[in-house]
């Protein structure tokens, strides 16, 4: 046993030769060996991704979504009330402010929204403001896109659940929705289209064509066949008119044969004086129809 830090058997190793390492054995044959191609599986392709524009949010991602864009009068929403942008601009109430000021709360309120509604004719989508614009897809997937996170964002916050989740009004209630939530300038631009600006103009709020229109929208009318027949009468009269088709085959209203085959049986005078009005049967036509007429009431 030698003592500690002797050196003897390291000098011993450095005047030694070393053997050489000995040589590699053989491999063994196996059936791998004449087997063609790799017995390792290769690995799977991942696949290729491409970007595609966000589709927002739609009634494809959620039913409740497009019966909410389909009622949406507004252009956004997600923002806080006008009286926190109030207080934080004025220190004041939302009512004591100037017709200036309140513009600016407006302006405020609106960079404020978290999300803006796209309804044109090729997109009916809310995007978030802050919208990644474009997504990662798979190329092969056959499937609708999905939203980007951020509009998932949304869809997830509380203000717009609150807003999907509202039942759809009935069509009758829609007149009452509050200005600050109407599209005015879209309703002007859609009557300019239509050729109805006159009729849309505010000051032709208190018209009587509204008027009109008002009553018999709201089937105050409805009951009164008369005065229905004769204005049907009276527009598709004119229709053909302006179409130069004449008025074979004229369809006319049960109750307005009856009324003015009774003032004919009267005062054929005075029924050849208001056709010239108002677009009735010839006087052989009104003699046959008034006869069928009477001779129901006799059965």
């Amino acid at each position: 046993m030698k003592e500690s830090y002797n050196t003897s058997r390291f000098r011993e190793h450095t005047e030694k030769p070393c053997e050489p390492p000995p040589p590699d054995k053989p491999k063994p044959n196996t059936l791998g060996k004449y087997l063609t191609g790799s017995a390792r599986p290769k690995p799977k392709e991942r696949p290729t991704k491409i970007s595609t524009p966000c589709p927002g949010l739609t009634a494809k991602y959620d039913a409740r979504v497009g019966n909410y864009l389909d009622r949406a009068v507004a252009t956004g929403g997600g923002a806080r009330a006008v009286g926190h942008y109030s207080e934080q601009l004025f220190k004041k109430q939302y009512e004591d402010l100037t017709p200036s000021q309140k513009d600016q709360v407006h302006t405020a309120q609106f960079h404020g929204r978290t999300w803006r509604n796209e309804t044109s004719n090729d997109v009916m989508s809310t995007f978030s403001t802050k919208c990644l614009s474009t997504i990662k897809v798979e190329s092969a997937s056959s499937t609708s896109p999905p939203p980007c996170h951020e509009c998932i964002l949304v869809f997830t916050s509380r203000e717009y659940k609150n807003a999907i989740n509202k039942p759809v009004p009935e069509a009758k209630n829609v007149r009452f929705v509050p200005k600050a939530y109407q599209n005015t300038h879209a309703g002007t631009l859609y009557a300019k289209f239509k050729g109805l600006e006159a009729l849309m103009n505010e000051d032709n709020s208190h018209s009587l064509e509204r008027r009109f229109i008002r009553h018999v929208m709201d089937g105050d009318f409805k009951d009164d066949k008369v005065f229905t027949g004769i204005f049907e009468a009276k527009i598709f009269a004119k229709t053909r008119e302006l179409k130069g088709v004449g008025m074979q085959n004229f369809k006319h209203s049960e109750d307005v044969d009856a009324l003015f085959g009774l003032i004919h049986s009267i005062s054929p005078h005075a029924y050849r004086e208001i056709s010239k009005h108002i677009p009735l049967r010839s006087e052989r036509s009104i003699k046959y129809y008034f006869a069928l007429f009477c001779a129901s009431f006799r059965n």
